[in-house]
C-alpha cells in the first residue's frame, strides 16, 4: 500500500521545511559566531558577554515562536484541505 500525499499537505511540509532551514541557519549564525566588538582592548568583556548571550537566547526563542505560530495557525487550513 503506497502512501499518497496530496498537494496541500506537500505544500505545508515544504513551507515548514523551508522555514526550519532558513531560521535554523539564522539561529546557528547567531549562536556560534562571535559578535563584532566582543573583545575590548583591556581583555574579554565579561558583562557584555553575558548580555550578548541573553540577547542570543531571546532571538533564538523568538525564531522558535515565529515558526510555531506559523505552524499552529496554518495547520487547521491544511488539515481541512486533506480529502
Amino acid at each position: 500500500m503506497a502512501l499518497v500525499i496530496n498537494e496541500p499537505t506537500m505544500s505545508c511540509i515544504v513551507q515548514m521545511l523551508a522555514m526550519l532551514v532558513a531560521y535554523g541557519r539564522i539561529a546557528h549564525t547567531l549562536w556560534f559566531h562571535s559578535t563584532p566588538g566582543q573583545y575590548t582592548f583591556t581583555g574579554f568583556d565579561a558583562l557584555g558577554a553575558d548580555r550578548r548571550h541573553d540577547e542570543r537566547k531571546r532571538v533564538v526563542r523568538m525564531l522558535v515562536v515565529v515558526v510555531s505560530v506559523f505552524a499552529i495557525s496554518w495547520f487547521p487550513f491544511f488539515t481541512l484541505q486533506v480529502n
